[in-house]
């Protein structure tokens, strides 16, 4: 376990409107007018409210609370599915695969590859004001909000 409960004063009854609860990561995927890019180091804070970016923030797995519906969703919406991309780099002997955005990581497939999908089947992921309230991980958390 990564996380544990600060404060019980700080818990809102509202978390319980969403399937996926967790705290904002170092990681997010951002749409830009340049294109798509991974940021890591929570380099996506300078981007929020950009013109023209997108900013999804991969929400933490370590420390979460999932709805019984998202528990279920893989199982009974066959057609959403896990998805891993091809490796960015492929070096050595034998062969190894990198990724440069951890996808093989359970929270970035849950709450941002798959996210679009899930969405689709009216499951709700915490949006980056509530998940500043639930949780946060890392030093820096409140950075987006400055």
């Amino acid at each position: 376990m990564d996380g544990w409960v600060l404060s019980i004063d700080n818990w809102h009854d509202d978390f319980l409107h969403y399937d996926y609860l967790g705290a904002p990561i170092h990681l997010a995927h951002i749409e830009a007018p340049d294109g798509v890019h991974w940021v890591r180091q929570f380099d996506w804070c300078k981007d929020m409210g950009r013109p023209g970016y997108t900013v999804t923030p991969v929400l933490n797995g370590g420390f979460n609370l999932r709805s019984p519906r998202l528990m279920r969703a893989l199982v009974e919406h066959p057609d959403v599915r896990v998805c891993i991309p091809p490796a960015d780099v492929v070096v050595g002997d034998p062969l190894r695969m990198y990724w440069n955005n951890d996808v093989l990581l359970e929270d970035l497939q849950l709450s941002e590859m798959l996210r679009p999908a899930l969405e689709t089947k009216d499951l709700r992921f915490l949006p980056l004001d509530v998940a500043s309230r639930f949780a946060y991980a890392g030093a820096i958390h409140h950075a987006w909000t400055r």
